[in-house]
This record gives C-alpha cells, structure tokens and sequence, in this order.
C-alpha cells in the first residue's frame, strides 16, 4: 500500500525537528574585543571588563561574586548602603555615565564589600535582586550548600576501588535525562561485550584474550 503524504510530511518534519547538530566554537575570537571605530576613539578593550577591580572581591569573611550592572541594580545598591545621593548622581545613573567612571565605582564596590561578611551581603543583593554568590575553594566545594542541595556529590561503592565519590550530570533536562547507569570500569571489564558487538566470534574473542592482544 503506497505510504499517505500526509504520514510521511509528519515523518519528515519530526526527523527535521530531532535531528542532531555539531556546533563548534572557539573561545578565543568570541573574546576579542575590536576597535570599533577607524579611526579609534580609545583603546582595545572594553572598561569595564578590563579594570583590575572587576574580580571576585573579598568580605570580612570570604569572597562573594557580585554583578552589580544595569540602572536598577546600582540603585538599589547606592540606596541600600546608605548612599541616595550615589543614586541620585548624573554620573551613575546610566550606564555611559558609569562607564566613564567605571575604575572609581569599581574600587568603591570593593572597599564597601570588605565592610560586612559574605552572609550579610548575599542577603542584602537577595532582597535587592542584584546576582551575587560566595566563593569557596576546591576543598570547600564538597560542603558547598547548593552542591549539597542538588545532591551533586555521591558516594559509592566500587567493587574493585572502593568507596569513591561520584558527580551528577551537571545539567538539567526538561526530558530524556540522562542518567549515570554504571560505575567507572575496571580494566578489559566490556572487552568481550565490545568485540561482540563488532562481529568477533566467541572463539576469535578467546584467542585475542588468550595472546594477550586484549585483557
């Protein structure tokens, strides 16, 4: 019976619709930053990714990770320090007007962040609305609250290795999960189900074994 078109149009836009796609990327040109202008009206380089003072700054009692960056957020942050009239300032109200003074503003957000302790200003960027998380170092990330929350870390038991710790796939899905079905293998544990699944026979598989040519 000849195949209705209407079956295979539905066929052929759900095979366009979940066909896959290699996208390569490269980090350096996505990172260049061009004189716009010929001829240029200042340096290479954007101010405000280029000040020294745009890094993780540090608090009484640690470092914290702040983006304080659009109108809203700078005015929230002058108010909320005690600083209306930061707010009300021609000079950082806009972003050209910061932009200009971005090096001061800079210096002035980490001398202000070095006043309270990591807590006390991810509760303030909180009820501001302003993105800003700790920082904690490699050994500090096993105690890390939010790993811990997520479950990111697991223990198990290995039955060759013993007890080993284990990270979850580090993104969600909205469906077809993937999931971690297996432990690390142990040396030559699938050669045999490999060879199989590539057409070698059961005896052929026991003379590669046997000459040592697979383990």
């Amino acid at each position: 019976m000849p195949e209705l078109p209407e079956v295979e149009i539905t066929a052929r836009r759900i095979e366009e619709a979940t066909r896959g796609a290699t996208v390569e990327s490269v980090l350096a040109p996505g990172m260049n930053v061009m004189k716009t202008f010929d001829p240029p009206l200042g340096p290479v380089g954007y101010p405000r990714m280029m000040d020294r003072n745009r890094k993780p700054y540090p608090t009484k009692d640690g470092y914290i990770g702040v983006l304080v960056y659009n109108d809203k957020h700078w005015r929230r942050f002058f108010t909320g320090i005690g600083r209306p009239d930061m707010a009300a300032d021609e000079r950082y109200t806009t972003i050209s007007g910061r932009t200009k003074n971005i090096a001061f503003l800079y210096q002035f957000l980490a001398e202000t962040l070095a006043t309270r302790t990591t807590t006390e200003w991810l509760t303030f960027f909180d009820e501001a609305d302003i993105p800003a998380m700790s920082l904690t170092t490699p050994d500090g990330l096993l105690e890390d609250a939010h790993m811990k929350a997520i479950d990111f870390f697991t223990l198990v038991d290995h039955p060759s290795e013993g007890r080993l710790r284990m990270m979850a796939i580090p993104q969600t899905w909205s469906r077809t999960r993937p999931v971690i079905k297996r432990l690390a293998p142990r040396l030559g544990e699938h050669s045999r189900e490999i060879l199989g699944e590539y057409g070698f026979s059961t005896e052929e598989i026991g003379k590669l074994v046997a000459a040592d040519t697979v383990r």
